[in-house]
């Protein structure tokens, strides 16, 4: 089953026993779906379990998958050199050449596919977890802003549907 994210804002202490009800998303013919987030999000490029469940589960809906986990990232950090283009970039990509400089560094990046992201699985809540207690209220705010910020935003396919693991 999978889970539909409401912004962080929404949710409410509930007791740990408490069991809330499945949502289930439901993946259109020529969904692009893109994996964020930090370690795990990074580790299923090299094991793809949950992709392979993913098409095979939907496998007349055509669906593309990019993964765009990155050990260490944050919801709010992304450790990137200067040069690298954002994640907006990545999840609303069009062929064509995209040229950043920093410093004396120029960087070329070729997209060769077009891939405009309607579902993101956002792995978010592992690195921030070390914080303990006290950076909770901190990740709450974050995990907001970026609920807020990607659930407005289009990036070619109307606005993506969220999904937080």
């Amino acid at each position: 089953t999978f889970l539909r994210a409401q912004p962080a804002a929404r949710f409410q202490r509930r007791p740990a026993n408490q069991v809330l009800p499945a949502q289930t998303l439901q993946l259109q013919k020529g969904d692009n779906i893109a994996f964020v987030g930090s370690r795990l999000a990074d580790r299923q490029q090299h094991y793809g379990n949950l992709e392979a469940l993913i098409h095979q589960a939907n496998a007349d809906k055509e669906l593309v998958v990019r993964n765009l986990g990155f050990s260490g990232d944050e919801v709010h950090t992304r450790h990137r050199s200067d040069e690298v283009p954002t994640l907006e970039y990545f999840l609303d990509m069009k062929p064509g050449d995209l040229t950043t400089k920093s410093g004396n560094t120029t960087v070329t990046y070729h997209a060769g596919a077009h891939f405009h992201a309607n579902v993101i699985f956002a792995y978010w809540g592992f690195n921030e977890s070390f914080r303990g207690p006290e950076g909770l209220e901190d990740y709450k705010k974050n995990l907001d802003g970026f609920l807020k910020k990607h659930l407005a935003a289009d990036y070619g396919k109307g606005k993506p549907r969220i999904v937080l693991l």
